[in-house]
């Protein structure tokens, strides 16, 4: 792995080093602490904790690895004050006769590495490159499990006690819904004319079932995507949650981050979704979003780029079709939510004046650029006089789709959950942390 390819995943890694964060205790603060010399020896005691070691090799090695995450400050401070609350947490579940089982702890290296778009070897051969020792990854695991239980066992009501009206009261607080952006990977398997959907499908179930049995799933899209975005193993910058067909984003609201999603069949393909990371945003998200987009069906053989080359904004494909009969170019303005699933999830990932070749029509390929994105306050009546849009779900009265309502309530009541855990574990830490004997030499 080149040292690019080391600074995507190492950036991709820094969100989900976040999220487990919630899981393994509160974020490490920044302290003051003398920085090592380079001949110290690295199994010397640097610091001990009602007795407990812990050794400068230890802090070397956690170092490197939050340095390997791109990390801000001091990454030898930050270290030393995690493995410190490690130590605590660890003696904590001792006394609570907590344990975690060895499957538990791979299981979570893999989850962990899945956010990375990588497998739990990938993951470690890459941490390897960096310096850091697979001993040191796996600890890191396992200190974060083991507060995990300690935090759920005490405090074991706390993420179940958010109650309905203060989810309400979260969501009234962002007007609608909340914004949610999504980070995730595609992968598409192209399915022509002829083929045998149930075929195809299959081989979707059994790529899933791989990559869910430890395997890499942008390995997977590199190996077998038929989308451009299988070259970097199918990854997407992050997306908005209301530009996304409703089916689709109503399955990846259902998943964890690392999971895959079930296979979609689209018109020309079937597709596989894995959901890397979720953020919300401080604002309401939109009732609805309008686009305006231009669908140029190139003939077999025409050269894509050149058309690019010819067109700046959609208006410009009118000269590039002119000529060529009234089918070649079509432009259509439409609610997202009424969008073809592989017509929106190509325009979600395009800006305006973007263009997307990925779908074909038979023979021909979509020249696809989006004109215009429009985010609406309020979402528009419907015309009676249009047609019903088959994918499209009921909207409610607050602009939800039916199928969105409670996936979204779930994210919020977990959130809310995950907060209250957050403070409670947060606090009990500092109780630990005051009550310990800690020496720092």
């Amino acid at each position: 792995m080149d040292k690019q390819a080391h600074g995507t995943w190492l950036r991709s890694v820094l969100s989900a080093l976040v999220l487990a964060a919630v899981g393994a205790g509160p974020l490490p603060l920044m302290i003051a602490t003398p920085a090592m010399a380079q001949d110290e020896n690295p199994f010397a005691t640097r610091v001990t904790i009602d007795g407990a070691v812990i050794t400068n090799f230890e802090v070397q090695q956690r170092a490197l690895f939050l340095r390997a995450l791109r990390l801000p400050g001091d990454p030898e401070a930050e270290a030393l004050r995690a493995l410190i609350e490690d130590r605590l947490g660890a003696a904590a579940a001792k006394a609570a006769g907590i344990t975690v089982k060895a499957e538990d702890i791979s299981a979570g290296m893999a989850e962990f590495a899945a956010r990375a778009n990588l497998s739990a070897d990938e993951f470690i051969k890459a941490l390897g490159d960096e310096g850091v020792a697979p001993e040191t990854f796996r600890d890191f695991v396992k200190a974060g499990l083991l507060w995990r239980a300690v935090v759920r066992a005490k405090f074991p009501t706390a993420a179940q006690s958010v109650t309905e009206a203060q989810v309400d009261r979260a969501i009234a607080g962002t007007v609608t819904k909340p914004a949610i952006r999504i980070l995730m990977s595609e992968l598409f398997l192209p399915l022509q004319p002829g083929d045998d959907p149930d075929a195809i499908l299959d081989e979707a179930r059994s790529i899933k079932a791989e990559i869910e049995n430890g395997g890499s799933f942008g390995a997977a899209a590199r190996q077998f995507s038929a989308s451009p975005t299988g070259q970097n193993g199918g990854r997407l910058d992050w997306l908005a949650l209301e530009n996304l067909p409703a089916p689709v984003a109503e399955k990846l609201l259902k998943l964890a981050p690392g999971q895959v999603s079930e296979p979609f069949v689209l018109p020309n393909a079937v597709a596989l979704f894995q959901l890397n990371n979720l953020s919300e945003e401080r604002g309401p998200a939109p009732a609805a979003v309008q686009v305006d987009y231009a669908e140029y069906l190139l003939a077999p053989g025409q050269d894509a780029a050149a058309v690019r080359a010819q067109v700046d904004r959609c208006g410009d494909l009118n000269i590039v079709a002119r000529g060529q009969g009234a089918d070649r170019l079509t432009v259509t303005k439409a609610m997202t939510s009424a969008l073809p699933q592989d017509v929106g999830l190509e325009l979600a990932k395009l800006d305006v004046n973007e263009a997307s070749t990925a779908l074909r029509r038979g023979d021909w390929t979509v020249f696809l650029m989006l004109c215009q994105r429009q985010a609406l306050a309020e979402a528009p009546a419907p015309d009676p006089n249009a047609p019903a849009a088959p994918e499209a779900e009921a909207a409610t009265d607050d602009g939800l789709p039916e199928g969105m309502i409670a996936p979204i309530r779930a994210a919020v009541k977990d959130q809310l959950g995950n907060k209250r855990l957050e403070q409670l574990a947060a606090g009990y830490m500092e109780e630990l942390r005051s009550e310990a004997r800690i020496e720092i030499k």
